[in-house]
């Protein structure tokens, strides 16, 4: 009879996997081929916790098989559209607050924090409220005399 290693487990893994009925909590990627992980501001470590990190997202992409990792390449918002990740038309969102840079490409992205990003990797989903948009209409008739810095002459 084998049995399987049971990872360690923090207490609020316990409990919840308790509420949920379950013996243990654990999730997957939904879709590795659409997340692209780039290890950029803590490359190169500048100190043993910078270090832990850098390994832990290394070690992470290894174990979740992930096809589109980005490695000391570059700043996330500028190596994503070079490599070609970023088209117009897509929808993203990234764990950087530079993230809307992918607007400059046609994208419709913005960025999260680690814990929703979480959400968005095992499920591939994001709850987002759609802004209404003001209208705004600017009548310019004013007389030339009145607007001498106005670059264009006036109707």
């Amino acid at each position: 009879m084998s049995t399987l290693a049971v990872p360690p487990q923090t207490l609020a893994q316990k409990l919840i996997a308790r509420a949920a009925g379950r013996t243990q909590v654990g999730a997957s990627i939904w879709d590795p081929g659409k997340v692209v992980l780039v290890l950029d501001h803590y490359v190169p470590a500048q100190d043993p916790a910078a270090q832990q990190i850098v390994q832990f997202a290394r070690d992470t992409a290894r174990q979740w098989k992930l096809p589109h990792v980005i490695d000391s390449e570059g700043i996330c918002h500028v190596v994503l559209p070079e490599r070609g990740h970023l088209r117009p038309g897509m929808f993203c969102v990234g764990g950087d607050s530079h993230s809307p840079t992918g607007g400059a490409f046609g994208c419709y992205m913005f960025g999260i924090g680690a814990t929703e990003m979480l959400g968005v990797c095992v499920t591939g989903q994001i709850w987002v409220q759609v802004p209404r948009t003001p209208a705004s209409t600017r009548r310019w008739n004013t007389p030339a005399a009145r607007c001498r810095r106005c670059p264009w002459p006036s109707a």
